[in-house]
């Protein structure tokens, strides 16, 4: 999972549109996994990425959304 995370933001550098929609996809997988693992800091990690990619595409709902999740985490 840590790989996923780094393959987003391998495409989210690449800048473009269908890297931005990679990344999206390979940190949403992300969170399942680490979820499913019961790693809360990596998926505080990966909620807080996930904010930032929507936030830089100009997403301003889907980056709340993603910072409100990270909200409920418990660490």
């Amino acid at each position: 999972m840590r790989a996923a995370g780094l393959a987003g933001a391998t495409y989210a550098a690449e800048g473009d549109a269908e890297g931005h929609r990679k990344t999206l996809e390979l940190y949403r997988q992300a969170v399942d996994g680490w979820q499913a693992a019961g790693r809360a800091e990596d998926v505080a990690w990966t909620w807080q990425a996930l904010a930032e990619v929507h936030r830089g595409l100009g997403d301003s709902e889907a980056a709340a959304d993603a910072y409100r999740e990270l909200s409920l985490i418990h660490i």
